[in-house]
């Protein structure tokens, strides 16, 4: 039997009996404990798990099924056209059916290269994301990134994709940056989670101010149990475009959204998702903030770096799975093949 088949088949079996016990409290401990899927640069670790999912590797559990909360899907790096990217698509509507369904993705920007789209009539809106995922039957929330402002910073090319809001069923980015709201499964007086939609490529190129203001005041004005702000960039990666204040290896070089970050998200949101970079890490935790990357949507690309984290992958396609709950955030990094290969948990009880 090959390592594929078997892979799957204790996967599909793990599943049912995880459904089975998906109204036991499941703590994080309960999670199977790390067996690296990437390299470790160190961090904490006791609520992870991990594993490569590849031959000689122990089989990792999948994660608890959450039965009270809210799933969704996370990645960025994607519009590509290829059959990874429609891969990574199938194997996103095939663990979100496992556990009863999405509410949506969040898509980090790169959403069509090479240099994004000429108009809201462009065909690679169709090939590179309206074919790719047609049979996901949830909304994607959507940013930009840097190869949507043509490679550089095309504001008419930008312009085109949020316009593209109104031409599809799929598709929701009403600006440039926003935020949105999510209720819980058990809905209260407040959001369960608020999501703050960045438009980091425009901070990277010119500062804006405004942008800048506008997170800052949104974030202290929320009063949803989660915040969770997202941007194409990250702020700390091992990958090759790196630490935003240093991207690319340039002083200076993303400092008015390094400065974002430490001033108006520290202590002030539970997890930051972001992509740029083509692996998938989750970084050691700073400032009271998880920070996230999930750039594997289509291609992939090595980790250099040597920030600390608590998984870091760049050999497999693959997303981020969330489950949402009033008490915790339980994230799962998925590959290709729609194996887990690790999970950590965001516990909250205030």
């Amino acid at each position: 039997m090959s390592e594929r088949v078997r892979r799957a088949l204790h996967f599909k079996v793990l599943l049912g009996a995880l459904a089975a016990c998906a109204d036991e409290d499941l703590s994080p401990a309960a999670v199977v404990p790390a067996a690296s899927g990437g390299s470790s640069a160190g961090g904490e670790s006791a609520d992870s798990s991990g594993a490569a999912g590849h031959a000689g590797v122990s089989p990792v559990y999948p994660p608890p099924i959450e039965p009270d909360a809210v799933r969704v899907v996370v990645l960025g790096d994607a519009g590509t056209g290829s059959a990874d990217q429609f891969k990574v698509g199938q194997a996103m509507g095939a663990v979100c059916a496992s556990h009863g369904g999405c509410s949506l993705a969040l898509y980090l920007g790169d959403n069509i290269y090479p240099i994004g789209v000429s108009s809201t009539a462009d065909p690679q809106l169709q090939t590179k994301f309206e074919d790719v995922y047609a049979d996901l039957d949830f909304p994607f929330q959507v940013l930009l990134g840097n190869h949507d402002y043509g490679g550089g910073f095309d504001l008419a090319r930008a312009q085109a994709q949020v316009d593209y809001s109104a031409f599809s069923n799929k598709w929701s980015m009403p600006g440039r940056y926003y935020a949105f709201s999510l209720a819980g499964v058990k809905p209260g007086p407040s959001p369960l989670v608020e999501f703050f939609m960045l438009d980091t490529q425009h901070l990277v190129v010119t500062g804006d101010p405004e942008q800048t203001a506008w997170a800052d005041s949104a974030i202290a004005a929320s009063l949803a149990r989660w915040k969770i702000a997202a941007g194409h960039h990250p702020y700390k990666s091992n990958g090759s475009h790196g630490n935003a204040g240093q991207f690319d290896n340039v002083s200076g070089n993303g400092v008015a959204f390094q400065t974002l970050v430490q001033s108006s998200m520290c202590d002030r949101i539970d997890l930051y998702l972001g992509a740029h970079d083509h692996n998938r890490q989750w970084l050691a935790p700073e400032c009271g903030v998880e920070f996230t990357v999930s750039g594997a949507g289509s291609t992939v690309r090595s980790l250099p770096g040597d920030n600390p984290t608590l998984f870091e992958n760049s050999e497999d396609l693959g997303f981020l799975f969330l489950q949402l709950s009033e008490r915790r955030i339980l994230g799962t990094f998925y590959d290709a093949d729609g194996f887990p290969q690790f999970t950590r948990a965001i516990e909250k009880t205030r």
